[in-house]
């Protein structure tokens, strides 16, 4: 009964099996419970899944595999602090209990919930090969509210911000979406309405909402009206104020890297305390790897909405008009009223800037726009000279020069996304190539 237990141990129980062959006549209907078990801390592993028996090697029954000193499989069975092998086990483990808060899949997820979740599943999968197929599905989904299109460029954005190597693919998206849904294209959201003799737009139909806040307008006519509604909900201009905001929180890595050196000096002074305290320092610590974490990803991010911003330009989605004003802004800070250098950050983001684009500007039909870039590389030169300016952001105006010298061919071939086709084709080569070299 469950009041009269009785324990055997690992050792004893295995002993039963080399006497006990038949289940006896007098035993009767009895029914054997077996619990869950785990061995102690430090002690041996389970001998199966979760829940069972430790097995041992039944006693007697001779030399088993790792019992040898010579053995190439022998281990150190024994380990310290731990019960012997077979010692008994009497850990009874809890049934894991499900909190209230628990997370649950949503299976019938509706509206923008599933919109966005079918976003971002679709730049997920998104490859060179079901590229055609995967931006067909993207334009595909329901545009409901001018919210739903902001997060939707918003994961785009992301994507390509979190992934650089991939820009290429992600601006590639975002061209498809802009010639599907440009100009001239009216969102089923986008209503007109007439008031008192005059027109509003509205991307909503909620009259609760104050007018104030729902009616944009008022313009003369309905098409006038239209017109802005539609220029306002514009893919291409939504993904624009999204760029130039992204590209104007530069200041925020000097910024966090301000606070982070802060904290780096506060952490210095702790710990040459005459009298430290332990937990303070602790603490310290814990918020200089946040701030070096922060610090990391506001970087990582700036410096791929510039990467991003210059792949839009190569697709023709930003103007060579954009790409001017963002390399001034970047390299002349002041607006070349004097001789100002551009901070550490900022070089970075141009010398990014000028690798996703120089080739491309160069090769353009305006002749205009070489002499603006022969303008910038004088600025470059001078930037190089400078020995005020940390070598390794010297070094790195450097390689950007002689790239442009080299006609914009690298030494060594950048990453890019390449089709499965490519990658065999280039290991083909590789192996061609390994094969052709003389032994020796």
């Amino acid at each position: 009964s469950e009041t009269n237990k009785i324990t055997y141990s690992v050792e004893r129980l295995l002993e039963f099996k080399l006497v006990c062959k038949q289940k006896p006549d007098q035993l009767g209907d009895v029914q054997f419970k077996v619990v869950p078990i785990r061995p102690a801390p430090g002690g041996g592993r389970p001998g199966g899944s979760f829940g069972g028996v430790i097995t041992a090697p039944p006693p007697g029954t001779g030399p088993v595999r790792g019992s040898g000193p010579n053995d190439k499989w022998a281990r150190n069975t024994a380990r310290p602090g731990g019960p012997a092998p077979g010692a008994a086990v009497g850990l009874v483990i809890e049934p894991i209990k499900r909190s209230d808060n628990a997370w649950k899949p949503r299976a019938n997820a509706s509206g923008p919930e599933a919109t966005i979740k079918a976003v971002n599943g679709i730049l997920n999968k998104l490859t060179l090969e079901n590229f055609d197929r995967m931006s067909k599905q993207m334009l595909e989904l329901p545009m409901t509210s001018v919210e739903m299109l902001k997060e939707t460029m918003a994961a785009v954005f992301d994507k390509a911000l979190s992934e650089p190597k991939f820009g290429e693919i992600y601006a590639d998206l975002c061209r498809v979406i802009v010639e599907n849904k440009g100009k001239g294209e009216t969102w089923p959201f986008v209503d007109v309405i007439e008031k008192d003799g005059k027109f509003f737009w509205t991307t909503t139909a909620d009259e609760s909402v104050e007018d104030a806040k729902r009616l944009v307008g008022p313009f003369k006519s309905e098409a006038e009206a239209r017109q802005n509604g539609e220029r306002a909900t514009d893919f291409k201009r939504i993904l624009l104020n999204k760029c130039q905001e992204e590209f104007e929180k530069e200041a925020q890595i000097a910024q966090a890297e301000e606070e982070l050196k802060k904290k780096q000096e506060e952490l210095n002074v702790a710990i040459n305390a005459a009298t430290k305290d332990e937990s303070k320092i602790a603490a310290i610590k814990s918020d200089v790897r946040e701030l070096t974490y922060n610090a990391l990803k506001i970087k990582r991010k700036v410096l791929g909405n510039v990467q991003f911003i210059g792949e839009l330009y190569k697709k023709k989605i930003l103007t060579e008009k954009v790409m001017h004003s963002c390399i001034v802004k970047i390299l002349y800070p002041d607006g070349g009223e004097s001789n100002t250098m551009p901070g550490e950050e900022d070089l970075e983001c141009l010398v990014k800037l000028l690798i996703t684009i120089g080739s491309t500007l160069e090769s353009s039909n305006n002749s205009q726009t070489r002499e603006y870039l022969n303008g910038y590389f004088r600025s470059l030169r001078q930037i190089a000279d400078n020995k005020s300016i940390p070598a390794r952001h010297r070094f790195m105006v450097k390689d950007l020069i002689e790239l442009r010298h080299n006609k914009w061919h690298a030494r060594r071939e950048e990453l890019k996304v390449k089709t499965i086709a490519e990658v065999h084709s280039d290991a083909k080569r590789e192996e061609m190539e390994k094969n052709s070299r003389p032994a020796g």
